[in-house]
């Protein structure tokens, strides 16, 4: 998009990474941002935002940015929607969507977020030509609840799984790499999120375990980990989405991504120790259902789910979130 005037970016900030992106985020001259922030809108609206890390030093005063509770807050209309969000949590999501006066079908929302959810509700209510996809690597630690820690700062790619014109997304690519977060559009976004759908699952496999990702490159675990890489690449051909030319391209690319991730920890590991639900339900479980689906049995995905699964139950008292297995096991 040449002209960047006159934008109206909200952010829906879940987590530390919806604080990071709202950090880092530079508001044009003439444009509007509005972060929606459930829990610290309060802090945020006396304190402003503050960033650090692998991006720089940031710092975004009260007046810079307007600073709501929830979406419904919001009356001037948005034109680009930032969701931050766990993908267990799009159901809720589309249900704020459809109640928000702000969002309409020139509204173009961004979907941060790992995994794969099919269907996928927020296309219930926008029109599926304004729904983007993300795929993140970059880390944020919230250090205090308006303060961001980035921790890794690899790029954004965004994209269309649905052929839409990228010129949106090209504007809001160019804003985030001006902020100090890498971004760039791909027509291949579907291909990218499977790649790390295969990164992820197979990290999970250190979740029960408390280990770093680098744990992985022990011998012993190796078979799991190529199990997992070559079950993510059949079930995203299944998808419609060639993530690799070959098996072993997959299953190379999951080793590189390890191997350079080592000293970090796995996100559905973090989850877990954090004390809440995991999105392994869109991956692993994604898998398991994708292969049920097309007649075979994704075995090493199953395993990784169950484990995962346990642990939860171990860790929140037998709690698990319902919404994130519908339909995975």
């Amino acid at each position: 998009m040449g002209d960047e005037s006159g934008i109206h970016t909200a952010v829906s900030a879940s987590g530390a990474l919806g604080l990071g992106v709202s950090v880092y985020l530079p508001r044009g001259e003439h444009d509007r941002q509005s972060i929606i922030s459930r829990s610290y809108a309060p802090l945020i609206r006396e304190f402003g935002l503050t960033g650090f890390g692998l991006a720089g030093e940031r710092w975004r005063p009260p007046d810079e940015v307007e600073v709501f509770g929830s979406l419904s807050e919001v009356n001037l209309p948005i034109n680009r929607l930032i969701v931050v969000t766990p993908t267990y949590s799009l159901n809720e999501m589309a249900d704020q969507l459809s109640n928000c006066r702000a969002v309409n079908r020139a509204t173009s929302v961004y979907l941060f977020c790992n995994g794969w959810v099919e269907p996928n509700p927020i296309l219930q209510v926008v029109p599926k030509e304004r729904v983007f996809n993300a795929v993140v690597m970059v880390g944020s630690l919230r250090r205090s609840p308006n303060v961001a820690q980035i921790t890794v700062n690899a790029g954004i790619l965004l994209g269309s799984l649905y052929g839409a014109s990228l010129d949106d997304a090209e504007g809001l690519a160019a804003s985030l790499t001006a902020g100090g977060l890498p971004s760039r559009t791909t027509r291949e976004i579907g291909e990218a999120m499977w790649r790390k759908i295969a990164f992820n699952t197979a990290g999970a496999i250190t979740a029960p375990l408390g280990i770093p990702l680098g744990g992985l490159l022990q011998p012993k675990f190796r078979t799991r980990v190529e199990r997992v890489a070559a079950e993510v690449w059949r079930a995203s051909i299944a998808a419609g989405f060639m993530s690799f030319a070959t098996e072993a391209d997959a299953i190379n690319d999951v080793w590189a991504r390890i191997k350079i991730s080592a000293t970090h920890v796995a996100s559905i590991a973090k989850s877990i120790q954090n004390g809440g639900p995991t999105e392994i339900g869109s991956m692993a479980g994604a898998i398991v259902r994708i292969a049920e689906q097309n007649g075979w049995a994704a075995e090493e995905c199953a395993r990784v789910l169950n484990e995962v699964r346990r642990v939860e139950r171990i860790r929140a008292g037998g709690y698990v979130h319902e919404q994130q297995f519908a339909g995975a096991a």
